[in-house]
């Protein structure tokens, strides 16, 4: 009996709940309109040290160090990407490696950077970045040096799908 009346309150409870003002939003499957791509193709600079990282020694590495930046100037200068994936597949050697950027704490006008040390050799590189183009090419890393990639990611030109 108990049972019951509880029951029958929390029914009653739940559909008065349900009943407010607002009407309800019907989730339906699909896809939104692709959004045009803002600024140029994403890209990757390359910019090599010209002396050997003494950090580094003998060991048996390469390091590069990415930023993280829009490819539109005037977009660059709001904001910031928020974060990054950049997924590593070694193209001579077995190597697969995934490194996140996380959304970077910064100060206004600084640029997300992540400094990633691995074994030499060419990599296929590929960057994800929320609301930008994937970027996937191949690069070296050199062992015994520190080069930087300046990464821009071009933002707009997807698709939303639910």
């Amino acid at each position: 009996m108990v049972r019951a009346f509880l029951g029958t309150v929390l029914i009653a409870l739940a559909s008065a709940g349900c009943h407010h003002r607002a009407s309800p939003v019907m989730m339906l499957g699909g896809c939104s309109e692709v959004r045009p791509p803002i600024g140029p193709p994403g890209h990757i600079e390359l910019i090599q040290s010209t002396g050997r990282d003494t950090l580094l020694g003998e060991m048996n590495v390469g390091r590069f160090i990415a930023q993280l930046r829009w490819s539109s100037d005037s977009l660059a200068k709001e904001s910031t990407p928020s974060s990054a994936i950049f997924h590593l597949r070694g193209v001579t050697a077995s190597t697969d490696t995934t490194i996140f950027l996380g959304p970077p704490a910064l100060q206004p006008g600084q640029v997300p950077t992540i400094v990633v040390q691995v074994v030499p050799g060419s990599y296929r590189v590929d960057i994800r970045s929320l609301g930008a183009q994937r970027l996937d090419t191949v690069l070296a890393v050199r062992r015994g040096y520190s080069d930087t990639w300046r990464v821009f990611v071009q933002a707009g030109g997807l698709q939303i799908c639910s």
